[in-house]
C-alpha cells in the first residue's frame, strides 16, 4: 500500500488537505497532492505548456486558434487521471482565469468549473424567461447543484465565445429538497472541475427542453428555486461542438506505455474530424456507432454484456473476469473493490449500439494491480490496470494509451459516419 503520510500536503481549491483514497462510481482514485496559488501574465502561445499551473488572474494575449491542447496523465492527483488546464475569461474581454487540473471525461457534455477556483472573474449568470438558472446534475454518487453562468472560454488556442458552463457546488440560491444531497465532489478528488466532450451536443438535451419533470434545470428567485424547462441553446453545451469551427468531434492520441508505468505522460486532444492535416480520418479505422451517451454493444468471454461505455476518466479497463484470473482486493481502503492480481491477457469483442453480434475485437493485458499500488511504486500512469465488474465492460483509460481514438458527435458528419460513434 502507498504510505500516503509521506505526501506532503497542499491546499486544494476548497483549502482543505486532501491526501488519500477516494471512492468515485465504481473506480478508485489514488490522491496525491500537488498545486499552490498563483496569477501569471501569458499568451496563448503559451497556453499549451501550462498543465500544471494553480488558477491565477491572467491578461491575455489573444493571438489565432489552434485546434489542439496536451492532456497531462499523472498530473499529480491520482492514478490514471487525465488532466487539462482551461481559460475562462469574461465575455468580449482579456480578464480571463486560467484553470489547471480539470477532468477529461467523455461520459458527459459540458465544462463545469468548481465556484471556488473562480476567485477573480464577473461572470453573468444564464437565464430563462429573465429568471436566473441553475442546475442540479445527477449522477451516481449523488446530484451537484450550481449556477449556469457564461464566459468565453479557451480550449489550448481555440476559442468558444459566450459558453454556457455550470459553476459546480455554487450554493448561493436556495437549494432545492431534490438536490439536497449535492455534494463538493471536484474538492473530494482535488480537482477543479470536468471538461466533458461526450457524444451529445449538450447536457440534458431534449428531455429538458420540452419538460421540467427531470429535476434538472432550475430558475432561481429572491433565494427560491422551482424546477424549469431549458431550451437547447441555454442549457450547459458541448465546448467543442459549440466552437465555430472543427466541432464534428474530438480525437484523443497517447503514446504507449510501458507495462512496468510511467510517471507522467502528455497526449493531446485535437479538435475536430478530418477538418486539419492533423485530425485526418484517412486511416479506415474501427468505427462503433453508440447512443447519445456512448453506450455500445460489447461480448467477453462468449457473453452479450448489459452495458458498454468508454470514458479516459475511468482509471482503470472494467470487465467481467474470466474465473481463471486472480483477483484481490488491491487497496486496503476498499475491500470490496477486486482488481486483477495476476499477469493475464484478456479480450473483448465491440459492436455498435443494439448489435447482438459484436465482431470487432480488441485485447489488453491486465498486470498485478498490487504491484501498481505498492508502497514505493512512484509511477502515476498504467495501461494494464484491470478492475472486476459484473456483465458490464467499461474501456477506461488504459484503452487509450498507444492509441488514437476518435470521438463523433451527435448528428455531425464526418467521412468516419454520422455520430455518435467512436472509432480507432
Amino acid at each position: 500500500m502507498k504510505n500516503l503520510q509521506n505526501k506532503s500536503k497542499v491546499q486544494s481549491p476548497s483549502g482543505q488537505s486532501h491526501c488519500g483514497l477516494i471512492a468515485l462510481l465504481p473506480v478508485l482514485f489514488f490522491i496525491s497532492c500537488a498545486g499552490n496559488n498563483s496569477s501569471q501574465t501569458v499568451t496563448s502561445a503559451a497556453l499549451s505548456s501550462t498543465a500544471g499551473l494553480a488558477p491565477g488572474v491572467v491578461t491575455m494575449a489573444i493571438t489565432p486558434a489552434q485546434n489542439l491542447m496536451p492532456v497531462q496523465i499523472g498530473c499529480g492527483y491520482v492514478v490514471n487521471q487525465p488532466c487539462v488546464t482551461v481559460t475562462i475569461c469574461q465575455p468580449g474581454s482579456k480578464t480571463c482565469q486560467m484553470i489547471p487540473n480539470i477532468l477529461l471525461t467523455t461520459s458527459a457534455s459540458g465544462l463545469r468549473i468548481n465556484s471556488s477556483a473562480l476567485t477573480s472573474l464577473s461572470l453573468s449568470q444564464q437565464q430563462v424567461a429573465g429568471q436566473n438558472l441553475a442546475e442540479c446534475l445527477p449522477s451516481s454518487v449523488g446530484p451537484s447543484w450550481g449556477n449556469v453562468e457564461i464566459a468565453d472560454v479557451y480550449l489550448g488556442g481555440q476559442k468558444i465565445a459566450n459558453l454556457p458552463f455550470q459553476a459546480w457546488n455554487n450554493q448561493d440560491p436556495e437549494i432545492p429538497s431534490g438536490c439536497a444531497s449535492a455534494h463538493d465532489s471536484t474538492s473530494a478528488l482535488g480537482i477543479n472541475g470536468v471538461l466533458g466532450i461526450g457524444f451529445a451536443l449538450q447536457d440534458c438535451g431534449a428531455s429538458c427542453a420540452s419538460s421540467q419533470a427531470s429535476g434538472v434545470y432550475f430558475t432561481c428567485a429572491n433565494g427560491i428555486c422551482a424546477p424549469t424547462s431549458a431550451p437547447l441553446n441555454l442549457q450547459v453545451q458541448n465546448p467543442v461542438s459549440s466552437a465555430s469551427q472543427d466541432n464534428n468531434g474530438v480525437v484523443l492520441t497517447f503514446p504507449t506505455v510501458p507495462v512496468s508505468g510511467s510517471h507522467s505522460i502528455t497526449g493531446y486532444l485535437i479538435f475536430g474530424i478530418d477538418t486539419k492535416t492533423n485530425n485526418s480520418a484517412s486511416v479506415g479505422p474501427n468505427v462503433i456507432v453508440t447512443d447519445t451517451t456512448g453506450a455500445f454493444a460489447a461480448s467477453v468471454g462468449g457473453q452479450l454484456m448489459s452495458t458498454a461505455t468508454i470514458d479516459p476518466a475511468v482509471p482503470s479497463i472494467m470487465l467481467q473476469l474470466p474465473g481463471s484470473t486472480a483477483t484481490c482486493a488491491a487497496l486496503q481502503s476498499a475491500p470490496n473493490s477486486l482488481f486483477a492480481c495476476s499477469d493475464t491477457s484478456l479480450s473483448a469483442l465491440l459492436g455498435s449500439t443494439q448489435s447482438t453480434t459484436p465482431s470487432n475485437e480488441i485485447d489488453f493485458t491486465a498486470a498485478n494491480a498490487q504491484g501498481i499500488f505498492a508502497a514505493l511504486n512512484p509511477n502515476l500512469v498504467y495501461p494494464s490496470l484491470v478492475q472486476s465488474q459484473t456483465n458490464n465492460l467499461t474501456l477506461g483509460l488504459p484503452f487509450f494509451l498507444g492509441r488514437t481514438v476518435f470521438i463523433g458527435f451527435q448528428g455531425a458528419a464526418s467521412p468516419l459516419g454520422t455520430g455518435p460513434y467512436f472509432a480507432f
